[in-house]
């Protein structure tokens, strides 16, 4: 499982989501997984089948958004600029941060005050780096942090996850009903085919091959498919079947090896 987490996990942090977003988003599923397999199932069924404590099951299934992602988690630095925009000791007036040293200076707070106040278990030299990288703070001559925007936006939009989520989960709901079903006709096709020990030559080969041959396998399903939905789209009532297929291609090219000189140094 650890393995498979991983991408998740690279997902998570390059769109700046934090733990706590992802165990929500986790035992909402959990939830959800164990009523699509018994619909009427009592909380405390629920939290025997999945660990989500019994509180929390309630609590989830009684959330008028059940069907959307929670949103209201907040992030470190979220915390951060609420923090320095709102508390009296951060800010000049609401809304107007304050310019914060890195550490306190006399009677005034200072930026690892900050930290603290927002409970943020994150080291202060942390937080001002991804402050820095994020552009939402500069330095000024007087080494004073200046905050510039109070609107923190993740690094990924949500178009992009709307389409990675629609690519991803069908592919995934595949698999694992492939690996926990017992009947071999339950199965969905699923096939891929795995080569290593190639050069950089043959890498590029085959990624070009796979290339054409996807795309000519994507564009005839494509058309067929359009001609299909549009003679069903005449039948009464609607149709409701749907048809997912895709291609994926990884080419991974050789590391550079190292020569015996290097490997004894």
């Amino acid at each position: 499982m650890r393995l498979i987490l991983r991408p998740i996990a690279r997902l998570m942090i390059a769109n700046n989501l934090p733990l706590s977003r992802f165990v929500e988003l986790a035992k909402r599923a959990l939830i959800e997984e164990a009523l699509a397999q018994q619909q009427s199932a009592t909380n405390s069924y629920v939290s025997l089948k999945t660990g989500v404590h019994r509180k929390d099951v309630k609590r989830l299934r009684e959330m008028d958004d059940w069907d959307s992602d929670p949103s209201s988690v907040a992030t470190p630095i979220a915390s951060i600029l609420t923090c320095w925009t709102q508390d009296p000791a951060f800010c000049q007036t609401q809304g107007q941060a304050r310019p914060l040293r890195r550490r306190r200076d006399g009677e005034n707070a200072g930026f690892e005050d900050l930290v603290r106040r927002a409970k943020v278990d994150v080291p202060a030299a942390t937080i001002l780096q991804e402050l820095v990288d994020q552009k939402l703070v500069r330095t000024n001559e007087d080494e004073q942090i200046l905050l510039i925007s109070d609107t923190y936006i993740p690094t990924m939009g949500a178009a992009v996850l709307e389409a990675f989520q629609a690519t991803v989960t069908d592919h995934v709901s595949v698999a694992v009903d492939n690996a926990i079903s017992d009947d071999p006709a339950d199965k969905a096709f699923d096939r891929v085919l795995r080569y290593s020990h190639l050069s950089q030559a043959s890498v590029e080969e085959l990624d070009a091959a796979s290339r054409a041959a996807a795309l000519d396998y994507l564009n005839k399903l494509n058309s067929l498919a359009h001609d299909l939905q549009t003679r069903d789209a005449e039948s009464e009532p609607q149709e409701t079947g749907r048809f997912v297929t895709g291609v994926y291609i990884v080419p991974k090219h050789p590391q550079p090896v190292p020569s015996q000189k290097e490997k004894q140094i």
